[in-house]
């Protein structure tokens, strides 16, 4: 049997956990919005992702004193903050408060429950809002016995207006979406940066319907996108294709990564 226990349903929590909670609002707005009502909003947090199975995400929007609040708890990962933002905006743009953190859980290898949460152990010189890529080792996030550790994100939107059932389901659903676009752009980060390397190697090589001024320039371009200029979020490849008398690209939905991983809109028109 594992040897895990639950965390306590409340006043678990140091001030340590609680203050990195609120640590990326402005403290003047921290103190007026107040201590004990951060306290409040971390420990509901917990509750939303008390059990939370690998890979997943859990996310939950729910009536708050001050309007609404959405929830989530997920892998940290890149683009998070900024795409549930952008989702809540395109639902409300009465945005009071968003409190971010990343934390160091624990939890069950059996069914995902919390067992501990902890500050992610950051390098002294990294500020905290810095990507947990600065861990200093990973020795430092070893979990008990029946437990794994994982760094996750804990996101809280706090909307000051009140959205009815309806809505809060529809933005849920929403930003549940956006989620998966995010761990599918997240997860096939590299895997797209190899096509285009790939890509750019093909167009060095001499081909006979392009010319080899054009084909340089489009090389340098996808090599200068692999070095960390651009944010690849998909790929997929097309093929040129006649159909009824007309030039279109169909896409090959076994190529597809990242948000193109989405089998919709395969067919287009190569009509300019």
């Amino acid at each position: 049997m594992a040897n895990t226990q639950s965390v306590p349903q409340s006043g678990s929590f140091g001030d340590d956990i609680v203050q990195r909670y609120g640590a990326d609002i402005d403290a003047q707005e921290y103190e007026a919005f107040g201590h004990d009502r951060v306290r409040d909003l971390l420990e509901r947090h917990a509750a939303v992702g008390r059990v939370r199975k690998q890979g997943s995400a859990v996310v939950s929007v729910e009536p708050h004193e001050k309007g609404t609040v959405v929830y989530l708890v997920a892998d940290d990962m890149s683009f998070i903050v900024d795409s549930v933002t952008n989702c809540v905006l395109d639902f409300s743009n009465k945005i009071g408060f968003v409190f971010h953190p990343t934390y160091m859980a624990h939890r069950s290898v059996e069914d995902g429950s919390l067992v501990d949460v902890r500050k992610v152990p950051l390098s002294e010189s990294t500020p905290a809002t810095e990507s947990t890529a600065a861990l200093p080792a990973l020795g430092m996030l070893a979990a008990p016995e029946g437990a794994r550790a994982v760094i996750e994100s804990w996101t809280a939107v706090l909307i000051t207006e009140e959205l009815d059932a309806d809505q809060r389901a529809e933005l849920q659903q929403a930003v549940e979406s956006v989620l998966a676009d995010v761990r599918s752009a997240v997860e096939d980060w590299e895997p797209m940066r190899v096509q285009a390397r790939r890509l750019a190697e093909r167009l060095e090589q001499e081909i006979p319907s392009v010319s080899e001024r054009d084909r340089r320039e489009a090389a340098a371009f996808l090599r200068w996108m692999d070095d960390d200029s651009f944010t690849f979020l998909g790929y997929r490849y097309y093929a040129l294709e006649q159909e009824n008398g007309s030039e279109v690209l169909r896409g090959d939905v076994d190529s597809a990564l990242g948000l193109m991983r989405r089998t919709d809109a395969c067919v287009t028109s190569a009509e300019r």
